[in-house]
């Protein structure tokens, strides 16, 4: 890479469940010499899962613990944010367990709560409304107990909804929202 060149985005991956079958598939896409090209992967996740990933396929990749963001090209190296140290009997590959779960969700709860990376807490604003959302549930979950009135509900639902086209919201987003002008590819 030239110095005029800039280099490439940082694209944080999220391990998902450390007994699943994640860590196998960023293990087989981080070996790909194309993606070292496109981006500089960091993963967080569970040391563990990653090495007995990157064991189980066969990669010949090396496992770097780090706490920051890549600085320099990562080609042959998987970096990863350890959010959990589970042993392997907390993880029953292919099954579910307590402590797998666990790390799954801990950099979304660490997220909303307490901030990464040096941001604030819920930049999302993902718990804003959570109140509301949290007596919503509770008036579905009442709601759900009736299950002719469920069922009712259920139909009209379905019958009064508009017609969905991901097409036709991206059309409505480039016109109403970002007013941009529409691009046809041939």
């Amino acid at each position: 890479m030239t110095s005029q060149q800039s280099a490439p985005p940082v694209i944080v991956i999220t391990m998902g469940d450390p007994a699943g079958v994640g860590p196998e598939v960023i293990a087989r896409a981080i070996a790909d010499p194309e993606i070292s090209g496109i981006c500089r992967p960091l993963v967080i996740g569970d040391p563990g899962a990653m090495e007995r990933a990157v064991e189980v396929t066969g990669q010949t990749i090396r496992l770097v613990l780090t706490e920051g963001l890549p600085t320099k090209d990562t080609d042959g190296t998987i970096l990863l944010r350890p959010l959990s140290n589970l042993a392997p009997t907390d993880m029953e590959y292919g099954g579910p367990s307590s402590e797998a779960g666990d790390a799954m969700f801990r950099e979304l709860y660490e997220s909303l709560v307490y901030g990464v990376e040096g941001q604030r807490p819920d930049v999302f604003y993902v718990l804003a409304d959570f109140d509301a959302y949290a007596e919503a549930q509770a008036k579905l979950a009442h709601a759900y107990t009736d299950k002719r009135k469920w069922a009712k509900m259920a139909l009209l639902n379905v019958a009064r909804s508009g017609k969905f086209s991901a097409d036709r919201t991206i059309e409505d987003y480039v016109r109403d929202i970002w007013k941009l002008k529409k691009v046809v590819v041939k």
